[in-house]
């Protein structure tokens, strides 16, 4: 039976970004780190971010793209990878491509949805952050997680 070497040398590469800082620190490092790879697509994009109780990121998936303003994603579509590579703790981010940073009112919903399903899978949820050109909202920041 052959091992699955690709998601050993995923894992290496997301340690090795994180060496000098040790584990990540929220919600400015991780803008830093993940924002470059949505912020500025053309389509809502949602990432998901997973991480070991140490809070060294295992996982940085891309799990939908949908339209100019709308995204479409099921719990089921985020726990899924979350399981797979056995994290513990978890970040959301998704961009707006209109560039701005406040949350709507679906976003919210989606957030306290999302919560409710990391919770019932014993996992913790970090944060959501929300991400454009101009700048990133933090959910957690705010304290709406």
């Amino acid at each position: 039976m052959k091992k699955n070497t690709s998601r050993r040398f995923k894992i290496a590469y997301h340690i090795m970004e994180l060496k000098e800082s040790g584990t990540v620190r929220f919600p400015d490092y991780i803008c830093k780190l993940v924002s470059g790879d949505i912020k500025n697509e053309l389509q809502e994009c949602l990432m998901l971010i997973g991480l070991d109780v140490r809070n060294t990121i295992f996982l940085k998936h891309l799990v939908a793209k949908g339209a100019h303003n709308r995204l479409q994603v099921t719990p089921r579509e985020m726990l899924i990878p979350l399981l797979h590579n056995g994290c513990s703790n978890v970040i959301l981010m998704h961009n707006h491509p209109s560039g701005s940073t406040s949350p709507s009112e679906e976003d919210i919903v989606f957030t306290k949805r999302a919560d409710k399903a990391f919770k019932l899978m014993g996992m913790t949820f970090l944060d959501h952050v929300i991400v454009s050109g101009t700048g990133f909202y933090s959910f957690k920041k705010e304290g709406l997680i």
